[in-house]
């Protein structure tokens, strides 16, 4: 697809897009090999140009030919357009439990240790299991930031992030692997042009059709896949020996999947909440509060999570404290979304929206603001309170004060 839509013959092009750059200046990439902007239709005379200077510490030249360059190509509307009034962000600290700190520090030892294996590991020819190893301790960390002790109550341990992966059951992590690794960002095929884009993903394609993820992170889209059964050929990663591969599924419902399932069966029934949900109730009862992200909009809550389990223990402590809610996910039917929304709307018992943001809590902080802004920019006649909630001296409060050094592109915008 991505190659024809490249190869089209056209006298001008236009590229419409809410994020040119989500993580990285190669973002731009594949929008300007489209456009078929020279020099910079081909990636090496960007990274020559642009991309390096970025990389070699030097952002404000980066930025200033970046800026140079957008204004030549692009127009946009910016934020001070439309008349809104103020949204106000603010971020406050959660502290953990006692039981679970422990539980953490714990998780946080492995993560330390899956890190300096990764370090020893890194002369030795198999860098990317180690690295997978790392993101998958991060992820836990997160997890157990997110539902505390539940991450303890699992069905099958042996498919837990914090354990070791090995070339043995890639198959059996290959989707959760895949999954944080389009979290950090787009993902070329390594067979064709195809770029896949969490951030940009319909959220109503049904994605039936499988694609392909090696053990040395390369991905191989749907339609290679396909194209290779159907010429009856092998597919390959490009390294010898060939590296293990499994095949991923690119669909909502598959990328909301948080990296471990657990059991709420229990959960509901005990008194036990995660801090951060205890929070979440307690400031929907009083003030604006948020177990990831929410909006406070004339006594109206919208709840952000980037996995569905979060929004599952969320709505088992609504439910227990007879707060109404609708829910909207990958999980939600086509048919049965605007029932959804209309009832959020126009139900005046209905006062909170769960609802997931699958496009990357890890390191994607332009996404996190996007969803923000579009709820702020549906209509609002009172001012818009966000609020994030990130538990101290944890993974999250270092991930949270990185976020303005990730956002300086964002501040650098050419006002075309």
């Amino acid at each position: 697809m991505a190659r024809a839509v490249c190869a089209l013959d056209s006298v001008s092009r236009w590229a419409v897009t809410g994020t040119p750059i989500q993580n990285h200046l190669n973002d731009l990439a594949a929008l300007l090999r489209f456009l078929s902007v020279y020099p910079y239709n081909e990636k090496r005379g960007f990274d020559a140009d642009i991309s390096h200077l970025w990389k070699a510490g030097n952002a404000d030249e980066a930025v200033k030919r970046l800026k140079r360059l957008a204004g030549c190509i692009l127009l946009r509307r910016p934020k001070g357009t439309v008349e809104l009034l103020p949204r106000h962000d603010q971020a406050c600290y959660v502290e953990f439990s006692h039981a679970e700190r422990e539980l953490y520090d714990q998780v946080r030892t492995k993560t330390i240790a899956r890190v300096d294996e990764a370090l020893v590991q890194s002369n030795n020819g198999d860098r990317t299991v180690s690295f997978v190893n790392v993101l998958q301790q991060i992820e836990a960390m997160r997890m157990v930031c997110n539902v505390g002790l539940l991450y303890s109550s699992r069905h099958d341990a042996s498919n837990l992030p914090g354990k070791k992966l090995s070339p043995a059951n890639w198959f059996q992590n290959a989707q959760s692997s895949f999954n944080i690794r389009s979290e950090m960002g787009s993902i070329q095929c390594h067979n064709c042009p195809f770029i896949f884009d969490a951030t940009c993903h319909p959220l109503d394609e049904p994605q039936t059709d499988k694609a392909i993820f090696a053990r040395c992170l390369r991905f191989i889209c749907s339609g290679c896949v396909k194209g290779a059964s159907r010429q009856i050929t092998i597919i390959r990663c490009g390294h010898s020996p060939q590296c293990p591969m499994a095949p991923v599924s690119t669909s909502v419902v598959s990328l909301e999947a948080p990296p471990v399932q657990i059991s709420l069966g229990n959960a509901a029934r005990s008194a036990y909440r995660p801090t951060k949900v205890m929070a979440l109730i307690e400031d929907l009862q009083r003030l604006p509060g948020s177990s990831k992200w929410y909006v406070y909009i004339l006594g109206e809550y919208v709840v952000f999570s980037t996995w569905r389990m979060t929004l599952d223990v969320v709505e088992t402590a609504l439910d227990q404290a007879d707060i109404p809610r609708s829910r909207f996910d990958g999980k939600v039917p086509q048919k049965e979304r605007h029932v959804v929304i209309d009832r959020f709307r126009h139900d005046p018992s209905i006062r909170v929206l769960l609802l997931t943001v699958s496009c990357g809590a890890v390191g994607n902080p332009t996404i996190e603001d996007q969803a923000l802004a579009r709820v702020h920019r549906i209509g609002q006649k009172q001012e818009v309170t966000t609020v994030r909630f990130y538990v101290r001296e944890s993974f999250e409060e270092v991930d949270f004060l990185d976020i303005s050094d990730t956002s300086i592109l964002s501040h650098n915008r050419p006002n075309t």
